[in-house]
């Protein structure tokens, strides 16, 4: 499982500051022919699509924002992978765990740019630098290596789906 952050990863923070400054809204951002936000997303589906076992968990703060179908809609080539968020109440590692152990699983990476908000020393974290995220090539190795040994025989995604909640 992947757990996907958004902000710093898929995208610059400071793009999601220069789309608020230019006073557009989330609902705006299907139309958006610009790139500014998910700019990163298709280098994240090119390295997925040898895996078609993984699946997307969102814990990003976007959630908060966001039903379920706008996140899915949100990872556009990947929505199919996507099966929920982690809760609204919850901090973002708690949210994780959470999920994690009512789905049953120990093979998951984390993406995300707010290093504060995991136990230190986290070896599941792959930490990003806020405005570089994904394109940064030292992240991406990291997220192969995970992808090409897996820690765990992967239940596959229909398992996964099968076994979470509609709204995780």
């Amino acid at each position: 499982m992947l757990c996907l952050d958004f902000d710093g990863v898929l995208h610059p923070v400071s793009a999601v500051k220069d789309w608020a400054r230019d006073g557009r809204t989330l609902r705006e951002l299907r139309y958006a022919p610009d790139k500014q936000l998910f700019r990163w997303l298709d280098r994240l589906s090119q390295m997925l699509d040898q895996h078609p076992e993984v699946a997307i968990l969102v814990h990003s703060g976007w959630r908060t924002m966001s039903r379920d179908f706008e996140l899915r809609e949100y990872l556009g080539p990947l929505a199919d992978r996507f099966i929920g968020s982690t809760s609204k109440s919850m901090q973002r590692f708690a949210g994780i765990a959470d999920v994690l152990s009512r789905i049953g699983t120990t093979d998951y990476v984390i993406l995300d740019d707010a290093t504060h908000e995991f136990p230190e020393g986290l070896p599941e974290l792959i930490a990003t630098d806020p405005e570089l995220g994904l394109s940064e090539p030292g992240i991406q190795t990291r997220l192969q290596a995970w992808l090409d040994n897996p820690k765990d025989e992967l239940a596959t995604h229909d398992e996964l789906v099968a076994s979470s909640s509609p709204t995780c």
